[in-house]
């Protein structure tokens, strides 16, 4: 039997322990956290609605939110493309120096669109965004993504983004890990002629297959991931300075969350994990079709990459890409994508406990 004395060691070891982790989660919030959402109302209030519902829908449906670059040919595939996944509603900004997305998307009910009021640097679009996720998604699954992005998880050809997300809750998951794949054609990009009507991966139907490392335990719970034709070619003598892959595509949103660097970093951190502690849990890519791109829509995006809330000695994604466009990618490793079950295949996607 402890005695009294040691009884109230054992107390007050205690007692110290919970100040310590309260101490800690206090600072967690003070550092990350808090600094995220107040910039976040800060630049909110400089937007402007400017067609589509002004606020949120009904619960149940899933909510994609898109910063708009100025690149129209991608559009109508992109939201093809959603639509048939299961997305209910869209919220873009609108970015692009014409802000001409509000007359494009006239004729679309399930399309809100934003505009920054007068001149403001797209640098702080990570703020906007946030500002327009919490204010559409809150309590709903919100998926991020950008128009030249899209977004495959297991059987995502049989199945919709509905029945991954009712899965996920069943696992107690309120995120889904995702991993950036940049698709390629077998000629250089300002050879391909893209047209409104074409699909996006005629145009870009290669990955790379293989290549790809987790460099470990990254900044806020991450697990950064290196790799693919970024890698391969621009990067090919400092692998190292590759940019990150690993990307947080789709949450169901609280107001306490936030992206903190671009989409492949949040707070809390525990939304950075890929998977459960016990066991694997269902991931996804992003086949990024930004190679398509023109250059006035890749020098936004580039903008809009550079800004982050939290270092994570990242290297930017676009100013490869541009490099990339005049290159030829393909070669004797690459693969053409068919389905998701490739994805699967080559390890870049699991399915979890998911049937």
């Amino acid at each position: 039997m402890p005695t009294i004395g040691q009884k109230v060691r054992q107390a007050f070891l205690a007692a110290r322990r919970a100040v310590g982790k309260a101490s800690s989660e206090i600072g967690y919030v003070r550092k990350f956290i808090l600094p995220a959402l107040l910039l976040s109302y800060h630049h909110g209030r400089r937007l402007g609605h400017v067609s589509g519902f002004p606020r949120r829908r009904p619960r149940t449906r899933i909510v994609a939110v898109v910063p708009y670059y100025g690149n129209q040919l991608l559009l109508p595939s992109f939201l093809r493309y959603y639509r048939r996944l299961g997305v209910g509603d869209f919220v873009f900004l609108d970015l692009s120096p014409q802000r001409r997305l509000a007359e494009l998307l006239a004729q679309e009910g399930d399309c809100a669109v934003w505009l920054p009021r007068g001149s403001q640097s797209p640098r702080l679009a990570i703020h906007w965004l946030n500002f327009l996720r919490r204010r559409y998604c809150t309590g709903r699954w919100c998926l991020s993504v950008e128009p030249s992005e899209f977004f495959v998880f297991p059987r995502s050809e049989s199945r919709d983004i509905r029945d991954l997300v009712e899965f996920l809750e069943t696992e107690q998951r309120n995120h889904l890990f995702g991993l950036t794949l940049d698709m390629y054609g077998d000629r250089e990009a300002t050879e391909i002629s893209f047209a409104v009507d074409d699909e996006p991966f005629e145009a870009l139907p290669y990955f790379d297959p293989v290549g790809y490392t987790c460099r470990g335990l990254g900044p806020l719970r991450s697990a950064p991931t290196e790799g693919g034709v970024q890698r391969r070619t621009v990067f090919s003598k400092a692998p190292q300075l590759a940019p990150p892959l690993n990307r947080i595509p789709l949450v169901r949103w609280r107001w306490s969350f936030s992206y903190v660097a671009g989409t492949r970093l949040m707070t809390p951190g525990q939304l950075n994990t890929a998977h459960a502690p016990w066991h694997l849990t269902p991931t996804s890519c992003l086949l990024r079709c930004a190679l398509l791109d023109d250059d006035l829509s890749m020098a936004i995006a580039e903008r809009v990459e550079a800004t982050i809330l939290v270092r994570d000695q990242a290297t930017a994604h676009y100013p490869a890409l541009f490099e990339m466009r005049s290159l030829r990618l393909k070669h004797a490793g690459s693969v053409r994508y068919a389905t998701s079950e490739d994805l699967v295949e080559w390890g870049l996607m699991t399915t979890g406990q998911w049937f």
